[in-house]
């Protein structure tokens, strides 16, 4: 046996012993190319073929560093680390093949995947297993971005900021990290640990009406303004059987809300929907935050996109701003904490209810921050579940719309839909003309008139 092969033989039975982790230390040290994906036979070999000269080590940067992430721990066998690198340079072999592929990896890091290593982005952020993460496709989390405790202590980050910044990596094939904070929620990251929280801001009654009606000739928009009318803050259920249009009618409001009121930050919630459906909600509105779980999706991955889903409100609401989230739908949500306490289908544990009316109950208009508002589609029928959900939370809401079957002659029951503050968002004829329409019937007021100013106008004309 040569004095070489004695060297790799002492080498490879060091390498062997060596943990997975301990091995990925040392394989990044020596040049190893994406040791981070590489089992441990494979990085034994390529340790053993760059001590030998048939592999060249992954290629250096202009500072001098390597291409390939460091060693993420201080404490590997660096003894083992410079006996790899004496045996190539004692052996002073050059694999020529070897050299002409760490060439083209250098020019391809150096060009074409230089802005994968170094670059800006925007995400949610989220904490999982006491871990933070910058979220930027909710559906691929290869796109994550890890953040820094340090950063979030630093900047008082709060789980649903939304936050831009510059990311790096030493590798393409590794997890991005947070380097610099440049934005949180559109501000100043400065200004971050200087906010209120949610909680302890100031609950009041809504006091600002949010207009739903497309136009005149939009009667169901137009019948809701009068009837049951949107207020910044309201928990409000679009109820109905299922296959009774619960989901159009609740996307038609979302678009009324989007068009009338542009001070209004939509935040889509989507649960266990079907994939043209979200992909119709992300067309029709371009500019919301879309939280989305189709069908198909696990239950814990619905109950993460709630809970991402809320935490942004509130944080749209600490900054003062008025957010209303639009859930299609709750019985689904509440089918997915069900699912997640353990529970069978047929019947409603307890807790998952109570996750519900937690996840319902941030709505609310505040004095001295913005406010978040609830619309969801809610089942009054079909199995046990849907009733049970149905039964536990019909009393949470203070807005109620009772939509009708398909095709009958109104698109809701105005005696069953309500709002409990009417009063504080109608104004005193809009208010005589609801209750007279509710006694007498709308008839064809709706499509005789223009607008409901006008309608008013010729209700209270003929008292």
């Amino acid at each position: 046996m040569t004095e070489s092969e004695k060297l790799l033989n002492q080498l490879a039975g060091r390498l062997g012993a060596k943990t997975i982790h301990e091995l990925r230390q040392v394989a990044r040290a020596v040049g190893v190319k994406c040791p981070a994906a590489g089992k441990k036979d494979r990085l034994v070999e390529d340790c053993l073929g760059i001590a030998a000269g048939k592999i060249n080590p992954v290629p250096k940067k202009a500072d001098g560093g390597l291409v390939g992430a460091p060693p993420k721990s201080h404490e590997y066998d660096r003894q083992l680390v410079t006996d790899i690198l004496a045996c190539r340079e004692k052996l002073n072999i050059v694999c020529p093949a070897a050299e002409e592929e760490a060439e083209s990896i250098a020019l391809t890091v150096n060009s074409g995947n230089a802005h994968l290593l170094d670059f800006t982005a925007e995400g949610i952020l989220e904490k999982s297993a006491e871990l933070w993460f910058m979220r930027t496709g909710l559906a691929d989390t290869r796109k994550d971005i890890f953040v820094n405790e340090k950063l979030v202590n630093r900047y008082g980050l709060r789980e649903g900021d939304v936050l831009c910044g510059r990311c790096v990596r030493e590798e393409v094939d590794e997890i991005a990290g947070l380097a610099t904070v440049t934005s949180v929620n559109g501000g100043s990251p400065e200004n971050a640990p200087n906010r209120k929280k949610f909680d302890n801001l100031i609950p009041v009654y809504p006091d600002k009406r949010f207009v739903t009606a497309l136009g005149a000739d939009d009667v169901a928009g137009r019948m809701l303004d009068l009837f049951a009318p949107v207020g910044a803050g309201q928990l409000a259920f679009i109820t109905g059987d299922r296959g009774s249009g619960k989901s159009e009618f609740l996307k038609n409001v979302a678009s009324g809300i989007a068009k009338n009121n542009a001070e209004v930050k939509l935040v889509l919630l989507l649960i266990d929907v079907r994939a043209e459906q979200a992909a119709d909600y992300k067309r029709s509105f371009p500019k919301a935050k879309i939280f989305s779980s189709a069908l198909g999706c696990d239950e814990s991955n619905h109950v993460r996109c709630a809970r991402l889903a809320s935490e942004h409100a509130k944080r749209l609401a600490e900054q003062s701003k008025d957010a209303v989230i639009i859930l299609d739908g709750l019985t689904e949500l509440a089918r997915a904490y069900n699912c997640s306490a353990g529970r069978v289908y047929t019947a409603l544990d307890t807790s998952a209810l109570n996750s519900a009316k937690k996840f319902v109950s941030i709505a609310r208009n505040t004095q001295d921050g913005g406010s978040v508002t609830i619309i969801s589609s809610l089942s009054t029928g079909g199995d046990a579940v849907d009733e049970a959900v149905f039964s536990g939370l019909k009393g949470a809401c203070n807005m109620r719309v009772e939509v009708a079957e398909k095709y009958a002659d109104a698109p809701f029951d105005i005696y069953a839909s309500y709002a409990s503050d009417d009063k504080r968002l109608l104004s005193e004829s809009e208010f005589k003309a609801a209750v007279k329409l509710r006694s007498q019937g709308t008839g064809d007021a709706f499509l005789k008139t223009r607008s409901n100013k006008e309608l008013c106008a010729l209700l209270n004309d003929k008292n």
